[in-house]
């Protein structure tokens, strides 16, 4: 497992995961389209060595989660997948669980410290639900000026962890 910088709930997120361009959506277009959706069911890719690590099984529901938030969506073992990577297809639409929460520590009010917050856990697996704006230093010359963030996305990527279990 990776050691790394714990975050704000103390844990040390093990899993790199990116967002690459998936071929059945441009962005989010197309992502409600019950034929595509059918032939490119939206997943967590995770290399085997990282599922078995986890006793995760493929077609598994798993929980993608970090400091920002939590999605559960199923799990595709795949060696196409880097170990200790995990990807998520860009462009999916939030649908937040309407009986499953998760406690998200994130700097709402700018002040640098991340405070708490009760969210809906994603069962839409959209990647934005592990990600928070951030100056990633492609200033947006409006927000920048009035901010000084460039309320980007977190285009370096993020760090994650995935569960068969709801994380607390």
């Amino acid at each position: 497992m990776l050691e790394g910088k714990k975050g704000a709930k103390e844990i040390a997120y093990s899993l790199q995961f990116t967002t690459p361009h998936m071929p059945n959506r441009s962005h989010s277009s197309f992502d409600n389209t019950t034929s595509l959706m059918d032939a490119f069911p939206h997943c967590v890719f995770i290399n085997p060595e990282d599922a078995q690590k986890r006793g995760i099984a493929d077609g598994d529901e798993v929980y993608v989660y970090n400091d920002a938030g939590c999605m559960k969506i199923p799990a595709q073992i795949t060696l196409r997948q880097l170990p200790g990577v995990v990807s998520i297809g860009e462009g999916a639409w939030y649908q937040p669980s309407s009986t499953e929460k998760y406690e998200a520590w994130f700097d709402l009010d700018g002040d640098g410290k991340p405070e708490k917050h009760i969210v809906a856990v994603d069962v839409g697996g959209a990647v934005n639900t592990l990600t928070t704006d951030r100056d990633i230093g492609a200033a947006d010359p409006v927000l920048h000026l009035q901010t000084n963030k460039s309320g980007g996305f977190a285009a370096g990527g993020n760090l994650c962890e995935v569960s068969k279990q709801k994380p607390a």
